[in-house]
């Protein structure tokens, strides 16, 4: 608008003088009649032509915008008698002139013109950090502040975000519209991590955006966050520990739960790991089942009690975990070990007692034996095998032969297996089987497999496997049981997104002579895709089944998923149609709706949901249901509080069981194991060298530690180097003008596994003022002689010491003569002028003691005296004694 406002102007001026044209003696010209880009600076040509018949002194005006600056071009000129000469106008263009169009006018002699200049838009944004604290306390919060400037010549629609390497950072203004040059205060508001246990530097980075713009402007601020202040001092390693407590609206939740891992010795490499948790009653809404189990672990040994699952090899595990012990040992090329235990949960219960020895003769070789015997139960008897693995470049091969002896006769059973990649391709290829009298948990069972995997190009994949399992049944049943399953499939891979699979299942089963057999064909497509809104994944399957039962059907199913990343966690939602009839999931159709979600309310607070409803449609339709919802909240001394609900819908579950909460709370424990040992510990208390308390909130630096000293002046370092450190305070401590009574020097033994201790007090540092001056001798007398000293001015330049018991400081006197020792330790001093007087001159005094207290200044005179050569006369027949060439000068007043 301003713009076309001066280009009318300019128009409307050039066509009123039109009529004059005629009679002007002078014309005026720019050069150039198209829009010139102005930047910092515009330069154009005009031409002045003199239509007179004689000599003109012309003096152009130029007029420019308001703000800009003429640099050149107002400077007068002689233009001959019809004549030309060229003017070169030259404007500075100011770096918050708004964007636009605008005129620069010439005039002169009644005649003007224009040159039209444009002004682009500029966009730049300015971040800078303003005021930032120098430390926080881990856990607390701080805030630092940043000056956002609009650099460009229009308005931007600024965005802020904030980011902190350590902690959680927010920002109250989030976006705001800055004028052109206008700058804007803004908070960034940082809370940072608790527990930690060293002192870390924390970066706050503030990005800036202007709307519709892709690049950013960026400031950031180094905040050091030191470990909370400490009441005692830690002497005692610590294993990190949870304790769950919790409070059930039924028995189907355990009451408590504890858990830790950590090492067991301060620089060693023995770990513990626990685990301690309650019964629930005969039903339990989220799985768990009572637990205790404690388990030590080191390079050449480990030692296990409690529940676990023991087991050596496939083939002599039960396959169940059981209440016991164990222990191996590894020594050289050996491992022996043995364990015992109870089968606690089996319906028909029983033990087991185990031992095993393995040899390594090389790295790629391994050799074993076990031994297991197991009473009581449904696998009683005694197992014997042996083992053998094989590693050759890629390729892994395991074989195991077992033999056994039971109530049922003897038994035998092997197992087989070679797997390896090369390349882009892979395979695994596995044999087991057990006969009917073998006491273990393939008794039975013969299943091999085989799956490979080849990829090219890195977009196309290709994967097959078949197996074939039976299980014969017949000890078990006393009549002639067998079943058998064979599974083929095939499939294809583009871009890991797109899947294609073809797949074949034949099962037989065979009873008392009668044979009953069934198969399916089918294919199955998966597809994922990134969309505008989130991920989506498709799935979808369509097969032929048949057997005698049921004759031949069609089966479908259906699944689609879609997932989106919101700005405080996600959110995903599926559904599933299937319409049964398959051989290996049922004949029963379903239809399957959920979703779930993951949000962060709060830096503290989280919520996850889960959800879904199946219905089956079988001759009992019904919906079956079921909706998890945790909420839990983080609270600022490391604990946890959550809320956790499970309802159930459909199904013989009682109502109780069906709709089971608890609320729980959680507790960080660090557990004392042992001492600690750990070399480069420092521990020490700073007191107030007045009052001898100790100092709260006093950053310390020892070395490249950093650490706050607690409400009894107590701190604590670990992990220092060995060698000689100095002790240094922050500046942001209550003592502002503290300093450090006695030697801040603090020798560090590496090879010590006790702690260094010390104590050092602090004061309010002391100030010495010193005025130096000379003199010279004044003849006043009536006589001429010398009866007073003048002063002769200030003595510059004049090195002053002041010694104390371990310091010794030096200063140098200014032209007036003036110089002051500050940050001084109280204590006992002496201040001396440092080298000789001049001849003929002293120092009066020439040295000071002084003891200081904290926070005291004092002042000091030195003067420099002229002092008079000492004088002997020696006469025939007698002798003068000496005169002191100061006598009388030195009783002079001085004025």
């Amino acid at each position: 608008m301003r713009g076309a406002l001066a280009v009318a102007l300019t128009t409307a001026g050039t066509l009123c003088a039109a009529p004059n044209l005629g009679a002007q003696s002078v014309r005026i010209r720019a050069a150039r009649t198209d829009t010139i880009i102005a930047r910092s600076a515009v330069t154009a040509a005009f031409t002045i032509a003199n239509q007179r018949t004689e000599r003109l002194t012309f003096t152009p005006v130029v007029e420019a915008p308001s703000g800009w600056t003429v640099l050149m071009g107002s400077t007068s000129i002689t233009i001959a008698a019809d004549a030309m000469e060229v003017v070169m106008v030259s404007v500075m263009v100011p770096a918050k002139a708004a964007a636009g169009t605008y005129a620069i006018r010439v005039t002169g002699a009644g005649a003007l013109d224009s040159a039209i200049v444009r002004v682009p838009q500029r966009r730049l944004l300015e971040v800078s950090l303003m005021e930032r604290p120098g430390f926080v306390v881990s856990g607390k919060s701080y805030d630092a502040n940043f000056l956002v400037r609009n650099r460009g010549n229009a308005p931007a629609v600024v965005r802020l975000s904030a980011r902190s390497t350590l902690g959680a950072a927010a920002m109250a203004d989030t976006s705001f519209t800055l004028l052109a040059e206008e700058a804007r205060t803004v908070a960034a508001h940082v809370r940072s991590p608790a527990g930690l246990s060293a002192a870390s530097d924390d970066v706050l980075e503030v990005f800036a955006t202007q709307f519709g713009e892709t690049g950013q402007t960026q400031a950031s601020a180094r905040v050091t966050v030191v470990p909370e202040p400490s009441r005692t001092i830690e002497e005692f390693l610590r294993v990190p520990t949870r304790v769950n407590l919790r409070a059930a609206s039924s028995d189907a939740v355990s009451p408590f739960e504890i858990f830790g891992r950590g090492s067991l010795r301060d620089g060693g490499s023995t770990l513990v790991d626990f685990v301690f948790r309650g019964p629930t009653g005969k039903f339990s809404a989220f799985g768990e089942r009572d637990e205790y189990r404690v388990q030590l672990q080191a390079p050449s040994w480990q030692a296990r009690l409690g529940d676990n699952v023991y087991m050596m090899t496939p083939l002599t595990s039960a396959a169940q975990p059981g209440m016991g012990a164990a222990l191996d040992a590894t020594r050289g090329a050996f491992t022996v070990g043995a364990h015992g235990q109870e089968f606690r949960r089996a319906p028909a219960k029983g033990s087991e007692a185990a031992a095993f020895l393995r040899a390594r003769p090389n790295d790629d070789l391994s050799l074993g034996l076990q031994l297991v015997r197991r009473a009581g139960g449904e696998l009683a008897g005694r197992v014997g095998s042996a083992s053998a693995s094989l590693s050759r470049g890629a390729v892994n091969a395991d074989v195991e032969l077992a033999r056994s002896q039971s109530s049922s006769g003897s038994g035998s059973a092997r197992a087989v297996r070679v797997n390896g990649s090369a390349s882009s391709n892979s395979f695994d290829i596995g044999h087991q089987q057990a006969d009917t009298a073998f006491p273990g948990a393939q008794r039975g069972a013969a299943h091999t497999y085989l799956t490979a995997n080849s990829q090219y190009f890195d977009h196309v994949s290709f994967a097959a496997s078949g197996g074939t399992h039976t299980s014969d049944l017949s000890r078990t049943t006393g009549v002639r049981y067998v079943e058998r399953l064979d599974v083929g499939t095939v499939a294809a891979t583009l871009l890991d997104r797109y899947t294609l699979e073809l797949g074949s299942v034949m099962r037989g089963t065979t009873i008392a002579g009668v044979k009953q057999a069934g198969h399916q064909r089918g294919a199955r497509a998966r597809a994922e895709q990134e969309m505008i809104f989130g991920s989506m994944s498709l799935e979808s399957e369509v097969g032929r089944a048949s057997d005698a039962m049921l004759g031949s059907r069609t089966y479908t199913e259906v699944a689609i998923a879609a997932h989106r990343a919101v700005r405080r966690g996600a959110v995903a939602v599926w559904g599933e149609r299937y319409s049964g009839g398959s051989i290996t999931k049922g004949t029963d159709g379903t239809v399957t709706l959920g979703g779930d979600a993951s949000l962060r309310l709060s830096p503290s607070m989280h919520l996850t949901l889960m959800g879904f409803g199946t219905r089956v449609r079988s001759s009992l339709p019904g919906w079956h249901s079921q909706v998890d919802a945790q909420l839990s909240r983080d609270l600022p001394n490391g604990s946890r509080v959550s809320l956790r609900a499970r309802l159930i819908g459909g199904g013989t579950l009682s109502a109780a069981d069906q709709s089971v909460a608890y609320l729980e709370y959680g507790i960080p424990l660090r557990v004392p194991v042992s001492r600690l040992r750990t070399p480069g510990r420092v521990y020490g208390r700073v007191v107030d060298a007045v009052s001898g308390n100790g100092v709260s909130g006093a950053l310390v630096r020892l070395g490249p530690q950093v650490a706050i000293t607690d409400t009894h002046g107590q701190v604590a370092f670990g992990g220092v180097p060995g060698g000689e450190h100095r002790l240094s305070m922050s500046q942001e401590t209550s003592f502002a003008d503290a300093v450090f009574v006695g030697d801040p020097t603090l020798q560090v033994d590496s090879s010590r596994t006790q702690p260094t201790t010390f104590r050092f007090a602090i004061a309010r540092s002391a100030r010495v003022d010193i005025d130096v001056r000379q003199f010279v001798i004044s003849r006043t007398g009536v006589s001429g002689a010398p009866d007073s000293l003048a002063s002769a001015g200030p003595l510059a330049n004049a090195t002053l010491m002041l010694t104390g018991e371990r310091d010794t400081l030096f200063r140098t006197t200014r032209d007036d003569g003036t110089t002051s020792f500050t940050d001084v330790p109280p204590g006992r001093w002496v201040v001396s002028i440092r080298g000789d007087a001049p001849a003929f001159h002293r120092f009066d005094p020439d040295r000071v003691e002084l003891t200081l207290a904290p926070g005291e200044s004092k002042a000091l005179s030195f003067r420099l005296l002229p002092r008079r050569r000492e004088v002997q006369l020696i006469g025939d027949g007698q002798e003068l004694r000496n005169e002191a060439a100061e006598s009388k000068a030195s009783q002079a007043p001085v004025p």
